[in-house]
C-alpha cells in the first residue's frame, strides 16, 4: 500500500490512513471512503488528506482476517465479525482447546503483517469464551502471503480445535488403612466432587476400599460393572512406584499401567492406566486441594474423550511448575 497526501475530491476509493472527526462522529482509520465520505469530507474545509492505495495483489485489513479466520476454524468454534483488522475466534462449548502449534507458528513468520494469538495449547475454556485472535497490522496485506497460510493450513490439515467437555460417568475409590479412619476424607471427597461437577460430569459411585491391592481390584470390578468410565482411585498412600498398591491393584483386576509420574508439580505422582476401553487414574494427592494441579490437566482431556499416552503426559515439563499447595505433605522446598 502507498500512502499519499491527497485532495479529498481525489480520495474515492482509498484507504483513510487516520480518523477524522466529523460533524456527527467520525471516519474511522482504515476505512474505505466512500462517496458519502466525501461529502462529509467536503464540510470540513480540509486542503488534502492523508490515505492509502491498494496495490493490486494486495486486499484489505478485515477481508484478510476473516479469510485466514475462516481457514483455522473447526466445527466447534465461531468467528465474530472483522473489524480494524482483528478477528476474534470463540469457543461453542466448554471443553479443551487444541492448537497446531507449529502451523501457527509458521503463520507467524509467513509476514509481519500477519499475527494470530492463541491461548496456550490444552487450555480449559468456556463456552463463547474467546480462544484466538487474528490481526492484519496494517491496513492490508498481499494476497500471496494469505495464500500461505491457507496452503499451510490445508497441506497439514491443522486447525484450532475445541474438543468439548462430556457427560460422563465417573467411579471413584478412596482407600484408606484397617487401622486407621481415613483422614479429612469428607473434606477430601467435596473437593473433588465439586471438580468434577464442575467438568460436566457425574459420579455414578463411590468406594472406601481397605488400602490393600486385593481389595482395590475387587473395587475396580465393582465399578466396571456400574459402566463407570473413568475410575479415579485416590488412596491413603502416595503411589511410589509402578510395583506399588494402587497399580498392582489395577492388574489384578485385568487392567495395565500406561504411565507413572509426570513432569508437573504439583501432580508428579500421577499415575494413568487402563482396564480395556475404561481409563483409570491413580491420583496425586494434591488433588485434595481446589488450586491447578497436573491432575486437572490430564483430567480434562480424559474428561473432553481424548486418548492421552505417554508421550503427552511428558510433554508437560515446559510450564509444568505450577503454584505451591501450601497442605502438600511434601512441599517442594524445605524450611
Amino acid at each position: 500500500m502507498k500512502f499519499k497526501r491527497t485532495n479529498i475530491s481525489n480520495s474515492l476509493g482509498c484507504v483513510l490512513a487516520h480518523s477524522i472527526k466529523i460533524r456527527d462522529g467520525k471516519l474511522k482509520k482504515g476505512q474505505i471512503i466512500s462517496k458519502l465520505d466525501l461529502k462529509k469530507l467536503s464540510e470540513l474545509k480540509l486542503e488534502n488528506i492523508l490515505v492509502g492505495k491498494l496495490d493490486k495483489d494486495e486486499i484489505t485489513e478485515n477481508k484478510a482476517a476473516d479469510i485466514i479466520a475462516n481457514s483455522i476454524i473447526s466445527k466447534n468454534i465461531y468467528k465474530k465479525q472483522a473489524f480494524t483488522g482483528r478477528c476474534n475466534l470463540y469457543s461453542k462449548y466448554n471443553g479443551v482447546l487444541e492448537i497446531p502449534d507449529k502451523i501457527i507458528d509458521k503463520i507467524n513468520t509467513i509476514h509481519e503483517s500477519i499475527t494470530i494469538a492463541t491461548l496456550p495449547m490444552w487450555s480449559l475454556v468456556k463456552k463463547n469464551q474467546m480462544i484466538a485472535t487474528i490481526k492484519i497490522i496494517p491496513f492490508a496485506t498481499k494476497l500471496k502471503y494469505i495464500n500461505k497460510v491457507q496452503s499451510y493450513v490445508y497441506k497439514n490439515s491443522s486447525k484450532l480445535k475445541v474438543h468439548k467437555l462430556k457427560q460422563n460417568k465417573i467411579g471413584i475409590i478412596y482407600t484408606k488403612y484397617a487401622h486407621n479412619e481415613a483422614k479429612n476424607q469428607h473434606k477430601t471427597s467435596n473437593v473433588i466432587k465439586t471438580r468434577l461437577l464442575s467438568l460436566g460430569s457425574s459420579i455414578s459411585k463411590e468406594i472406601v476400599s481397605e488400602h490393600n491391592e486385593n481389595e482395590i481390584a475387587i473395587s475396580i470390578k465393582n465399578l466396571l460393572k456400574q459402566k463407570c468410565n473413568p475410575i479415579l482411585i485416590y488412596g491413603a498412600s502416595a503411589i511410589i512406584d509402578r510395583s506399588d498398591v494402587v497399580p498392582m491393584g489395577i492388574k489384578i483386576s485385568g487392567g495395565r499401567i500406561d504411565h507413572f509420574g509426570m513432569p508437573v508439580d504439583p501432580g508428579n505422582l500421577l499415575l494413568l492406566g487402563r482396564v480395556k476401553n475404561t481409563t483409570i487414574i491413580g491420583i496425586p494427592s494434591c488433588a485434595k486441594s481446589p488450586k491447578l494441579n497436573g491432575f486437572d490437566w490430564v483430567l480434562w482431556r480424559i474428561l473432553s474423550g481424548l486418548n492421552i499416552k505417554s508421550k503427552d503426559i511428558q510433554s508437560l515439563g515446559v510450564g509444568g511448575l505450577l503454584k505451591e499447595i501450601s497442605s502438600r505433605p511434601q512441599p517442594r522446598e524445605e524450611n
